[in-house]
């Protein structure tokens, strides 16, 4: 049920689509860029710099699906269509709006370790980094899935019984999910820093690293 025109119409659509698209977005980050280097914080000019390259790709396949759907495809392969080249664009997006949330994450944690205020604010930001990337993905990969009719069905399904299914894993991994609460009640009261020296049974050592559920 495809004619000619729109075989060669879908062509052209990418071959014209996804460069004006991407360079649109080249051009606004650009100017993005430009505006963030006369401010005297470095955590945006991180950011842009950080998104620029997914979030053009992202930029290029809207561009090619906006004008996929002028061509007024039949209905099972415009669906087809819409769901493959959206998936890219949601997973572009979603890279692009994780590597910004790391690189502004990164750009304040940079100082003075041996700063005391700084190294509480260390703390708090590592594990706002692991808790943000991990959130990310998650919908990320959600919003991926529910693209596909099947999927997104389930998804609905799940929703429903979602109470019960929470109750069940709630019991199951008591331990588990105790030690990711300890670990954000660490990073919130930091009764211990980055960088704090501590003595337990005897044997004293320094504070590397903090996640959400171990201390090492």
């Amino acid at each position: 049920g495809v004619w000619g025109w729109q075989w060669l119409a879908i062509l052209v659509a990418l071959v014209l689509g996804y460069p004006a698209g991407h360079g649109a977005a080249g051009l606004v980050f650009a100017l993005l860029i430009r505006l963030a280097r006369r401010t005297a914080s470095q955590w945006d000019d991180d950011a842009l710099r950080a998104a620029r390259r997914p979030l053009g790709v992202a930029a290029g396949l809207t561009s090619f699906l906006l004008l996929l759907l002028s061509l007024g495809l039949p209905g099972r392969i415009a669906e087809v269509t819409r769901t493959w080249v959206a998936i890219p664009i949601i997973c572009t997006a979603g890279w692009g709006i994780l590597r910004a949330t790391r690189a502004i994450i990164d750009s304040l944690m940079t100082g003075d370790g041996e700063d005391t205020a700084n190294a509480g604010l260390k703390t708090h930001l590592l594990i706002l980094r692991r808790v943000a990337t991990a959130t990310i993905v998650l919908f990320t990969v959600a919003l991926a899935l529910t693209r596909f009719t099947v999927v997104r069905d389930i998804g609905f399904s799940l929703l429903a019984s979602a109470g019960v299914v929470g109750v069940a894993l709630g019991f199951a991994a008591q331990k588990s999910l105790g030690a990711v609460i300890a670990g954000l009640q660490l990073s919130i009261t930091q009764p211990i820093r980055l960088g704090d020296t501590v003595v337990w049974q005897g044997h004293w050592g320094t504070v590397e690293e903090i996640t959400l559920t171990w201390v090492r």
